[in-house]
């Protein structure tokens, strides 16, 4: 079982080849951004693909610089406040409170998504505007 919420899955070859099963099993999708020709699964599907979220879809997520490796959110980025709260299950334990900083570090995140005000983003990085 697992349960899925919150990622930017996101192939350099489109959507068609990304398949969530291939086996028996069940996927909650929580809120997450798929590439457009995701598919449950490719095979017979023998397990359940569960819609727990809003599902965003498209042919980018809007990072800063993808061809550079920069993942950080773009402004006009859909995935910005489209998070939703971890699963009960997993708090505080595993509260979301640090987030990837290059090289092999890490720094506080701007919101662990507990305010209703500042929804966590989609993606390993909350959205900063890119200071000039």
């Amino acid at each position: 079982r697992v349960d899925c919420r919150n990622n930017i899955i996101r192939l350099r070859n489109g959507g068609g080849k990304l398949a969530l099963l291939s086996a028996n099993g069940v996927v909650e999708l929580g809120p997450n951004w798929l590439p457009i020709g995701w598919a449950s699964s490719h095979d017979r599907l023998r397990g359940k693909v569960i819609t727990n979220g809003r599902l965003l879809s498209g042919e980018s997520p809007c990072f800063v610089d993808e061809a550079k490796a920069d993942y950080r959110l773009a402004p006009e980025s859909i995935c910005i406040g489209a998070g939703a709260p971890l699963h009960s299950n997993v708090l505080p334990g595993h509260a979301l409170t640090r987030q990837y900083f290059p090289h092999q570090s890490s720094k506080a995140r701007l919101t662990d998504g507990t305010k209703p005000d500042r929804p966590l983003d989609l993606g390993a990085f909350e959205f900063e505007p890119v200071k000039k």
